[in-house]
Protein backbone atom coordinates (compact mmCIF):
# COMPACT_ATOMS: atom_id res chain seq x y z
CA UNK A 1 0.00 0.00 0.00
CA UNK A 2 3.27 2.39 0.97
CA UNK A 3 5.46 1.01 -1.02
CA UNK A 4 6.42 3.82 -3.06
CA UNK A 5 7.05 5.60 -0.18
CA UNK A 6 8.91 3.27 1.56
CA UNK A 7 10.92 2.86 -1.05
CA UNK A 8 11.69 6.21 -1.63
CA UNK A 9 12.45 6.94 1.50
CA UNK A 10 14.94 3.77 2.13
CA UNK A 11 16.58 4.95 -1.01
CA UNK A 12 17.17 8.20 -0.05
CA UNK A 13 18.89 7.09 3.06
CA UNK A 14 21.14 4.81 1.66
CA UNK A 15 21.99 7.69 -1.07
CA UNK A 16 22.68 10.24 1.73
CA UNK A 17 23.49 8.48 4.85
CA UNK A 18 26.58 6.89 3.61
CA UNK A 19 28.01 3.91 4.58
CA UNK A 20 27.36 5.11 8.50
CA UNK A 21 24.05 4.55 7.48
CA UNK A 22 24.07 1.41 5.98
CA UNK A 23 26.09 -0.39 8.73
CA UNK A 24 23.75 0.90 10.93
CA UNK A 25 20.62 -0.11 9.63
CA UNK A 26 21.73 -2.95 7.14
CA UNK A 27 19.15 -5.22 9.28
CA UNK A 28 16.46 -2.59 9.06
CA UNK A 29 17.04 -2.38 5.40
CA UNK A 30 16.96 -5.86 4.37
CA UNK A 31 13.49 -6.85 7.10
CA UNK A 32 11.90 -4.49 5.16
CA UNK A 33 13.04 -5.65 1.83
CA UNK A 34 12.68 -9.39 3.20
CA UNK A 35 8.88 -8.20 3.61
CA UNK A 36 7.85 -6.98 0.33
CA UNK A 37 10.25 -8.81 -2.36
CA UNK A 38 7.93 -11.31 -3.97
CA UNK A 39 4.58 -9.83 -2.37
CA UNK A 40 4.37 -7.03 -5.13
CA UNK A 41 2.72 -6.25 -7.94
CA UNK A 42 4.96 -5.10 -11.03
CA UNK A 43 4.83 -1.13 -10.29
CA UNK A 44 5.71 -1.98 -6.38
CA UNK A 45 8.75 -4.04 -7.58
CA UNK A 46 10.00 -1.46 -9.65
CA UNK A 47 10.66 0.89 -6.60
CA UNK A 48 12.25 -2.31 -4.54
CA UNK A 49 14.45 -2.59 -7.69
CA UNK A 50 15.46 1.25 -7.62
CA UNK A 51 16.70 0.31 -3.88
CA UNK A 52 18.44 -2.30 -5.12
CA UNK A 53 20.23 -0.84 -7.71
CA UNK A 54 21.41 1.93 -5.49
CA UNK A 55 22.57 -0.37 -2.96
CA UNK A 56 24.85 -2.10 -5.58
CA UNK A 57 25.99 1.28 -7.46
CA UNK A 58 26.86 2.44 -4.04
CA UNK A 59 28.36 -0.16 -2.17
CA UNK A 60 29.36 -2.79 -5.12
CA UNK A 61 31.33 -5.44 -2.47
CA UNK A 62 29.26 -5.01 0.54
CA UNK A 63 25.88 -5.17 -1.03
CA UNK A 64 25.84 -8.50 -2.35
CA UNK A 65 26.96 -10.32 0.96
CA UNK A 66 24.54 -8.15 3.07
CA UNK A 67 21.30 -9.27 0.67
CA UNK A 68 22.75 -13.07 1.20
CA UNK A 69 23.44 -13.17 4.39
CA UNK A 70 20.12 -11.72 5.25
CA UNK A 71 18.05 -13.80 2.76
CA UNK A 72 16.82 -11.32 0.85
CA UNK A 73 18.41 -12.94 -2.56
CA UNK A 74 16.88 -16.22 -1.33
CA UNK A 75 13.37 -14.68 -1.55
CA UNK A 76 13.95 -12.95 -5.00
CA UNK A 77 14.91 -16.32 -6.14
CA UNK A 78 11.93 -18.40 -5.04
CA UNK A 79 9.60 -15.90 -4.95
Amino acid sequence: EYIREIMLLIEGYIRLGGRDFLQTHSSRVTTILKEFVGEVRIKGASYIMKVLEVLFRKYPDESGRLLRDDGVLQIMMTG
